[in-house]
């Protein structure tokens, strides 16, 4: 029951903040935003056609976006953002002490999955943003993935079936990252029905395993630059 009031008359509920109430409506016009791209892609997308598929005026759109690349780049700031956050939690909740059981190659294939189920797994609409991002020249936006996956790598480490941790250099993170990142855009780019088939999976999953596995094996000594 709510306190009464100085006045004698009950206070009334806290409004949430008008910074919340933005946060959750740009988030609804990214939902529809996304969903407009993978029905009619980026020529059936406009502010005309985003506001009836979110509800939302116009003008209400413009408020947090001055144009739609604007909007666009926006969009692919936030799904890079989750990508980057989900990695964090799969590493995270696979690090020693967290009662992780899954066997190693269980632990790549749930990584390669996120990478593979970016953006709900809605390919068209994945692939005109990262078209937009190239045309725009984002390519160091497009490559922030990588990057950020890469710093995980080489701070958080990989589980192995021990339950220890191979700590990877950065020349190993960027190697890794650059050839698991760059075959999945390339699929998405040229042949996206790749990105749901099985095989491809499992494709990706034994290169993580094989890098991995080579780390049993001591390279020979490292030949000077320019040599």
């Amino acid at each position: 029951m709510p306190r009464p009031a100085p006045s004698g008359k009950p206070a009334t509920a806290r409004r949430v903040p008008a910074q919340q109430r933005a946060l959750q409506t740009q988030a609804l016009i990214f939902e529809a935003a996304i969903r407009l791209l993978e029905s009619d892609g980026l020529d059936g997308f406009s502010t005309n056609r985003l506001a009836l598929e979110s509800g939302y005026a116009v003008g209400t759109i413009y408020q947090y976006f001055g144009n739609k690349r604007e909007l666009l780049a926006a969009l692919a700031r936030r799904e890079v953002e989750q990508a980057i956050a989900a990695t964090r939690r799969s590493l995270a909740a696979q690090a020693p002490g967290t009662g992780a059981a899954a066997e190693p190659l269980d632990r790549i294939r749930a990584g390669v999955r996120l990478l593979l189920g970016a953006f709900g797994g809605r390919l068209k609409a994945r692939r005109v943003l990262v078209q937009a991002a190239l045309a725009s020249g984002q390519t160091e936006e497009l490559d922030r993935p990588a990057r950020a996956v890469a710093a995980l790598l080489v701070g958080q480490g990989l589980p192995r079936a021990d339950g220890s941790l191979l700590r990877l250099d950065d020349h190993e993170a960027f190697v890794l990252t650059q050839a698991l990142m760059g075959a999945v855009r390339s699929a998405l780019l040229s042949e996206p029905a790749r990105l749901r088939q099985p095989a491809f999976e499992d494709a990706l999953v034994r290169l993580v395993a094989g890098f991995l596995a080579m780390d049993a094996l001591q390279p020979g000594p490292s030949r000077p630059a320019g040599a």
